[in-house]
């Protein structure tokens, strides 16, 4: 399988010079484009999945590996706190397929931007201290997706009924 990995590289490098020397990017698009093979041996489970231990990620697709390589998305996110734009926060993006984690700090105007996302779901995520927000995010391509995150304490005022009196 070794020498198909490196082809399949080497292929896509040609076709997108811009990964050259890009290995932990290389890697996703080859995961992420790989043609699954479900799979339930090698004590799985009773249902198929994948990824899994027999298959990995599935098989290698090239063509796949290619047009995905050239159509990916951008996201931009805005940490807004309870009066405007945070600077300096941790914003994370993780890939729900394969696990990848990117991280970026808010500028000035609160905003993070992940370039070269590829086509699947994410989970976007910024924590202040013990306050969080989280969201579902997925990318179709040369999307481009604008989102927010709030940091803000949310605020509960129970109202609390006496029961009425019984004659």
């Amino acid at each position: 399988a070794s020498p198909h990995v490196a082809g399949a590289a080497a292929l896509l490098w040609s076709a997108a010079p811009f990964l050259i020397g890009q290995l932990d990017e290389t890697e996703q698009i080859l995961m992420k484009s790989a043609t699954p093979v479900p799979h339930n041996g090698c004590e799985e489970g009773p249902i198929p999945v994948s990824p899994n231990n027999t298959y990995g990620y599935g098989r290698l697709n090239a063509s796949a590996a290619v047009s995905m390589a050239l159509h990916s998305g951008v996201i931009t996110a805005t940490v807004n706190g309870v009066v405007g734009p945070l600077a300096g926060i941790t914003v994370t993006l993780t890939d729900r397929q394969t696990g990848a984690v990117w991280m970026g700090q808010s500028n000035g105007a609160g905003q993070v931007v992940f370039a070269r996302i590829y086509l699947g779901d994410y989970t976007l995520s910024a924590m202040r201290g013990s306050i969080g927000d989280e969201m579902l995010i997925s990318i179709q391509g040369d999307e481009q997706k604008q989102v927010m995150l709030r940091l803000a304490k949310t605020y509960y005022f129970p109202h609390i009924l006496a029961p009425e009196t019984v004659p």
